[in-house]
């Protein structure tokens, strides 16, 4: 069976549900668009759909990268400017503010009550619907580490939609959060199973895989991210990742080279990966592409600390104690400035360590450990942790220090593994 259709861009709403009856008549089975569909679907102006359209482009091949979000942000807000009252380009709004807060590219009060004020807006458009359920979680989730109230929200969704794949991939990334990874791993696979070649689901799913220890799986699902989608540098730096955490470093650096774009995060992967195998002519290379300071979600980057560093592995302590010295200087602005954060704090209790303070570095280190976000994100605590044991090396304290790493690598987690030490 198979039938034309005929119609002006203006009905494309009326000849979506038009053929969604006919393939229903024609398979025996009956649909009824439910009220969050009508709320949804349906924008007072064409070139507002266009615009979002166009937006959630930029979010599923931008994923991790700033400029792909900003851009979203961008045509989502022209959108809206288009509509006021286009629900789903405000529901997605709150996504991409809560996303900054998440990605830790802005964690301002202004981002988050942006992101608050956007999802509040669906829900008064579209009360009760999957998508102001989704708007809210992602608030809870990506602004406020809010798990339990994440949770609810995408269950609200997912029972208005059972079969959506956006809302069990959420479900899956907030147990991922929780330490919940057994449970991440079920929800990713089942979404998967839905949507077999969604490049961010292979991405994701090789994440948790990961952080399983279950590499030569998660190495498949990365390389499985860049067949879908090439053009995306995720599924390249998930590949050097995970080879890297299999014991496979010197591939990993070698893979660097297939990235389809550097970014300030390849460069800074690529320093310290050159650093752990002593290659200190690709980690200075790599580093001076690095800038003096920039927060990330799990490992904020430090130009200033990653070339200390290497200057120390080339030249020795002493030669590079003024490079630690300007370093140091550095973090304690940012540490200043955001005191609640835990990825500065230990950057800066690297920095101190290696600078001889030893009481000052382990306890900021610690102390990090409560910090925003490591004390409510497992995943990103398990990084934190990996600093704290560093910190003890550089100080000396080798006995706790191989009490950590030893639980570091027993566990789930994707900071460090046995395989990459042995073979660093």
């Amino acid at each position: 069976w198979a039938e034309s259709y005929d119609r002006d861009m203006s009905e494309i709403f009326a000849i979506q549900t038009e053929i969604a009856s006919a393939v229903a008549n024609q398979i025996g089975a009956a649909i009824s668009p439910s009220a969050d569909d009508q709320k949804f679907s349906k924008p007072e102006d064409m070139e507002a759909y266009h615009l979002f359209l166009r937006a959630r482009q930029a979010i599923d091949r931008g994923q991790l990268l700033l400029d792909e979000w900003s851009v979203a942000r961008t045509l989502l807000l022209n959108a809206l400017e288009k509509d006021p009252t286009y629900a789903v380009a405000w529901a997605y709004l709150a996504r991409v503010e809560a996303g900054f807060c998440h990605f830790n590219w802005d964690r301002s009060d202004e981002r988050l009550n942006a992101a608050r004020r956007a999802a509040a807006r669906a829900r008064e458009l579209a009360p009760g619907s999957a998508e102001e359920h989704l708007a809210h979680g992602y608030v809870f989730y990506w602004g406020e580490k809010r798990f339990p109230e994440a949770t609810r929200e995408f269950e609200a969704a997912l029972e208005l939609r059972p079969a959506d794949v956006e809302t069990m991939e959420a479900l899956g990334f907030v147990a991922r959060r929780e330490g919940r990874y057994e449970d991440a791993l079920q929800w990713l696979e089942r979404a998967t199973g839905a949507s077999p070649s969604d490049w961010r689901l292979a991405f994701n799913l090789s994440e948790t895989l990961n952080i399983l220890r279950r590499y030569e799986e998660s190495l498949l699902m990365a390389e499985r991210a860049i067949t879908f989608d090439p053009g995306a540098p995720a599924g390249y730096s998930q590949r050097a990742i995970v080879l890297a955490n299999s014991g496979r470093p010197y591939k990993a650096l070698e893979s660097i080279g297939d990235f389809p774009r550097e970014t300030e995060t390849t460069s800074s992967f690529t320093a310290r990966l050159a650093m752990a195998m002593l290659d200190t002519e690709v980690a200075r290379e790599a580093a001076s592409r690095m800038p003096d300071y920039a927060p990330e979600q799990f490992n904020d980057m430090s130009g200033l600390l990653t070339r200390a560093f290497v200057e120390w592995i080339a030249d020795g302590s002493d030669a590079a104690r003024p490079a630690f010295e300007r370093a140091v200087e550095n973090l304690r602005g940012v540490v200043a400035a955001k005191p609640d954060a835990a990825n500065p704090a230990s950057l800066l209790a690297l920095g101190l360590a290696a600078l001889g303070e030893h009481e000052e570095a382990v306890a900021t280190a610690e102390a990090a450990l409560d910090l925003y976000p490591a004390g409510q994100d497992m995943w990103v605590r398990d990084s934190r942790n990996w600093d704290l044991a560093r910190v003890l090396l550089l100080c000396g304290r080798t006995d706790g220090a191989e009490k950590l790493i030893r639980s570091l690598c027993s566990a789930p987690g994707s900071s460090v593994s046995r395989e990459f030490l042995r073979a660093a």
